[in-house]
């Protein structure tokens, strides 16, 4: 599956450790970088994701309401589909109703 990691902080680490080794980081974003690569794969910026052959957009946001607004931002204004946005440490710290982890 091909995923997109949006957030540069702390936590991308963390997630890129627990994506299982079938899964392939294919880009990078965020809403304050300008940068044209990070990690060795592409980083875009969160507009141009959907030309993107991506599978799920994963939040590495810690701070539960800063994902979960990044979150409501993504689907309800940019248009992606909610089962494609996953904010991960939302889920792993069992903060949500529904736990859909990678």
């Amino acid at each position: 599956m091909n995923v997109v990691l949006y957030g540069l902080g702390s936590g991308v680490e963390q997630v890129k450790r627990a994506l299982r080794d079938e899964h392939r980081v294919i880009a990078y974003t965020d809403s304050f970088s300008c940068i044209k690569d990070y990690m060795e794969a592409p980083f875009v910026r969160p507009s141009d994701i959907k030309k993107l052959g991506y599978d799920f957009i994963v939040i590495t946001i810690r701070d539960r309401k800063s994902a979960y607004s990044i979150y409501e931002w993504l689907v309800r204004e940019q248009g992606f589909e909610k089962e494609k946005v996953i904010p991960y440490f939302c889920y792993v710290n069992m903060e949500l109703y529904k736990v859909k982890l990678l």
